[in-house]
């Protein structure tokens, strides 16, 4: 799968790269959400930044909409940053952070230590 789930004291980071399947990103978002420490995030940050294609639909935003809804049973605190530049990759994550889709507090920045900074800042 070309995402790396590496996870942190406080957080997780998802770091995408190559070609990304909308089977691969919602398995990605579900491995996380039904991980015993998603109890205790309290952030999430997805970098897409090495994402050079994909085939990521509205329709799959709204898959892992839903299911995000039922995790904000087990967790309503994580802030979501999502570090994109690609316009291909930012039109997909607009319509992730964006009502009524996103389930959590979300902000698209443009590199890493831009969403670090936004972190320390929300949590």
């Amino acid at each position: 799968m070309p995402v790396e789930i590496i996870w942190e004291e406080r957080g997780v980071c998802l770091r995408y790269s190559g070609v990304v399947t909308a089977a691969e990103f919602l398995e990605s978002i579900f491995t996380v959400q039904s991980d015993p420490h998603f109890d205790a995030l309290a952030y999430s940050v997805l970098d897409t930044l090495d994402v050079t294609g994909g085939d990521v639909s509205r329709v799959s935003i709204k898959s892992v909409a839903a299911h995000s809804l039922g995790a904000l049973n087990s967790n309503a605190s994580i802030k979501v940053a999502v570090i994109a530049s690609d316009p291909a990759v930012l039109a997909m994550v607009r319509i992730f952070v964006s009502p009524p889709y996103t389930s959590y507090p979300a902000d698209v920045l443009p590199d890493l230590e831009a969403a670090k900074e936004w972190i320390r800042t929300v949590c």
